[in-house]
């Protein structure tokens, strides 16, 4: 699992250096082109072309759930935690990592964006200890806030063969970083974090807590 560790560390590194230059053209402004409109939730907003779906709603004050994303990292898209609904789209968007286009219409509270996200939770908290009154980031968790708004009360794997959780022994990734595994949701923020001359805090690092 160690050796495991090291090559998702690797990995991901090498990703970053690869990705950044492309992650940062969504946050590009080209004054010479005129802005676009979009719809959040039916609230037109006017907006650069690049800006993602993400930062187009908060400019009209819509908070999306998100695991993986920060504005100071570069951007994953694979919590998908932060779906939400574009008309005329086959399938929910990652809010994150996807650019708006001229006349979008974005919901991100109707049933099919409600669905994602709750399945999305369901796979989350299947191999997550349920744990939170005794553990040490209880009632300051970004995973146990969201948990609230879209997951369940009980879990659909208990009447089928499930031999318990996962239990994987903490990785030492350096001394910015405290892992506790066995609440790691593979939003990767801390290796995204250690590829990056970002510097943060030394903190606990459990994956959102």
């Amino acid at each position: 699992m160690l050796r495991h560790g090291r090559a998702l560390y690797n990995y991901c590194s090498r990703q970053f250096l690869k990705q950044s230059s492309a992650c940062r053209l969504l946050h590009y402004t080209d004054k010479n082109h005129a802005k676009i409109e979009v719809f959040v939730d039916d609230k037109p907003v006017l907006v650069d072309p690049g800006t993602t779906v993400m930062q187009a709603c908060a400019m009209v004050g819509v908070e999306i759930p998100r695991f993986c994303y920060h504005d100071r990292l570069s951007i994953a898209g694979n919590c998908r935690m932060c779906l939400v609904e574009v008309e005329k789209s086959a399938k929910p968007v990652a809010a994150c990592a996807m650019p708006v286009m001229n006349g979008w219409r974005i919901k991100t509270d109707s049933v099919l964006t409600r669905q994602a996200r709750e399945g999305v939770m369901e796979f989350i908290l299947i191999n997550h200890p349920l744990d939170c009154p005794i553990c040490d980031q209880g009632g300051e968790c970004d995973l146990q806030d969201q948990s609230m708004a879209f997951g369940n009360d009980r879990s659909r794997f208990v009447d089928v063969k499930f031999e318990g959780k996962t239990a994987i022994e903490d990785k030492n990734i350096g001394p910015l970083v405290k892992t506790i595994m066995t609440r790691c949701i593979q939003c990767t923020r801390c290796v995204r974090k250690l590829g990056t001359d970002v510097h943060f805090q030394p903190a606990v690092h459990s994956d959102p807590c």
